[in-house]
């Protein structure tokens, strides 16, 4: 047989290979004699690329538009079909009739199986390669070819009948225990948009590389429809319709580890990660971080019958953690005790002796502070105590030679010294100081602090939970720009729940009635109910009149358990709640204002009881 393969794998002869733009290898300006999308397995499914055959080379590319790609030489090509032939198994033969669109290329190091698109592509493919085939090979070298795929084939067909009687005895064995439910549904338990990182990597089925564009060092994503299965996969395509049926990759789930870009998320704010498996790394990236969350969430309930869960969760964890830890400064956190103390131990482990004189100038100036806002009917002595904090901290660490470096606090610690000698009577800038030595403290080791385990511990005790916001309808209120365009364009939109209601005693400076744009939030204690909010009309909350409001700008959710969290989902212009920006996530109170775009939200409950101004 090993000699049958030699014939069929037999290399080009010299001059074979076809013309070349240029120096740059892999680039070929050829006409094509055959091109279109192919599809190969692999052990994660399947991979789609477009070919194009150029001589007698078949050349891979990334998609239709790509200018370079790998290329390897096709010496010869077969259908399915001619290794059927003699006393077949019918389900073998049907199973060969459900996969007919494949065929077979042989290739100098290997044999390669590709799936066109259907059974006229196929034929339409092999023609061309045993078309380009003689354009190498003579007829004597062609009838030897023939020859020896004739007497492989009995051996081929043989082995191929044997796999695949041991997958239904394998199939059959896990369906007896359980592991695989006969006819079962695969149901979509996620849908939508993901990117997909291309970038060089070594291929499994051919020697060659996908070719980047080396004039470029940043990572290029392509945009691509995903849908995570109940079978524990995920395909994907350039459309949803191209992913359900016949999906560019598939990503299988089983063991599969999932890991957090840190440095992107932290610092970039794109929320890339790496989905693991044992052949292939994807590197994807989420759209925002809500996005993030939920893929990730929906992977742990696809994988949940799996024995091997992977690290999914503690991914997911970890995000929540960076959450949590975002947005905490330095000074808010020194200010708080707690804070104050974790990084008090945090400095005294440093060796660094800037650090820590820094850090015993800025805490006399908060004993300085405190004592400053002592009572003096309560405290005689505070004019006292205040004045020696003060000459403490220009002799020990303002005057020439001092603990605190002689670049900080320049002007300040100046007019600290002038004030003190001679008289002492004016007031010190001790205050100024103070922010100085916050400010380089920040430089200095903020950003290491805010790896420690006591930071993270710190961020999480401060987090907001959130508490159940009290009985009654849910309501988000707010003024639209054009009360009767507003009118007009709720008339077409039958899904939304947005009412207008005139404020009878309120007009306006020219005398028109004031409206206001209503929108009942839906709360149930069996499922968490969702309000979207944007420009697109499919939105629950269509605030089409504001051009800085994204499509899908943010989200409502009332949960289970009484809570209603607002979710900023990755907005061009941001939201904010009650003046603070938002970048994930937020609990709400009655009252609360939220602001999109422009536009300023109320969100109120309307006790039980109350009569409701929307019906």
């Amino acid at each position: 047989m090993a000699q049958h393969v030699a014939v069929l794998r037999a290399g080009p002869k010299a001059g074979a290979e076809p013309p070349r733009a240029g120096t740059t290898k892999s680039t070929y300006h050829a006409p094509p004699t055959q091109e279109g999308w192919l599809a190969w397995a692999t052990p994660n499914g399947s991979t789609r690329r477009y070919y194009r055959l150029v001589g007698s080379y078949l050349v891979r590319y990334a998609d239709e538009e790509a200018a370079r790609g790998a290329a390897t030489f096709a010496a010869y090509a077969h259908g399915t079909e001619a290794l059927i032939s003699g006393n077949v198994d019918r389900d073998f033969v049907a199973d060969l009739e459900n996969r007919g669109s494949s065929f077979y290329v042989y290739t100098p190091t290997r044999t390669l199986t590709l799936y066109a698109p259907d059974l006229e592509a196929q034929r339409a493919w092999v023609a061309a390669l045993r078309a380009a085939g003689e354009q190498v090979y003579d007829a004597e070298e062609l009838k030897a070819k023939a020859t020896a795929l004739q007497e492989m084939a009995p051996l081929l067909l043989d082995q191929a009948q044997r796999q695949f009687k041991r997958m239904h005895q394998i199939l059959a064995s896990l369906k007896c225990t359980g592991y695989v439910v006969q006819d079962e549904r695969v149901k979509s338990l996620k849908k939508g948009y993901l990117e997909f990182q291309r970038a060089e990597y070594e291929d499994e089925q051919f020697y060659g590389k996908l070719l980047e564009d080396s004039s470029t060092s940043e990572p290029r994503f392509a945009k691509a429809y995903c849908v995570l299965r109940s079978d524990q996969t995920l395909v994907y395509g350039s459309s949803e319709k191209e992913a359900k049926a016949n999906p560019e990759g598939v990503v299988s789930l089983n063991h599969l580890h999932v890991v957090l870009d840190a440095d992107a998320i932290e610092k970039s704010g794109d929320m890339v990660f790496s989905l693991v498996t044992p052949l292939r790394t994807f590197v994807v990236r989420a759209a925002h971080q809500v996005a993030l969350e939920e893929w990730l969430k929906a992977i742990i309930r696809s994988t949940a019958k799996l024995d091997d869960k992977g690290n999914t969760l503690q991914a997911l964890n970890e995000l929540q953690e960076m959450d949590a830890t975002e947005g905490v400064d330095l000074a808010s956190l020194i200010d708080d005790d707690s804070g104050l103390d974790a990084f008090e131990r945090f400095v005294a482990s440093l060796e660094d002796k800037k650090t820590k004189d820094v850090f015993a100038c800025w805490r006399l100036c908060r004993e300085h502070k405190d004592a400053s806002e002592f009572d003096p009917l309560e405290f005689a002595d505070t004019s006292v105590l205040v004045k020696q904090l003060e000459k403490r901290l220009v002799e020990d660490f303002l005057e020439d030679g001092g603990r605190l470096p002689s670049e900080i606090a320049v002007d300040a610690r100046k007019e600290c010294i002038a004030a003190m000698y001679p008289h002492g009577e004016k007031a010190l800038p001790v205050n100024e100081v103070r922010a100085a030595c916050v400010a380089e403290l920040h430089a200095l080791a903020y950003d290491q602090f805010k790896t420690t385990q006591d930071y993270k511990e710190y961020c999480l005790s401060k987090k907001d939970l959130g508490e159940p916001v009290e009985e009654g309808e849910r309501v988000l209120i707010y003024t639209p720009k054009d009360p009767a365009a507003l009118k007009e364009r709720l008339a077409k939109m039958p899904k939304c729940s947005t009412k207008l209601k005139a404020l009878d005693a309120i007009k306006n400076g020219s005398g028109k009635r004031v409206y206001e744009a209503w929108t009942s939030l839906k709360h149930s204690t069996e499922k968490t109910e969702r309000v979207m909010i944007g420009r697109d009309h499919k939105c629950d909350v269509a605030v089409d009149d504001d051009k800085r409001v994204s499509r899908e700008h943010a989200r409502i959710d009332s949960l289970k358990d009484g809570r209603v969290v607002f979710l900023d989902l990755g907005s061009s212009h941001g939201s904010k709640v009650n003046g603070k920006t938002v970048s994930g996530r937020v609990f709400l109170n009655a009252g609360d204002v939220v602001h999109v775009g422009k536009t300023d939200m109320v969100f109120t409950v309307i006790p039980s009881g109350t009569a409701n101004p929307l019906r």
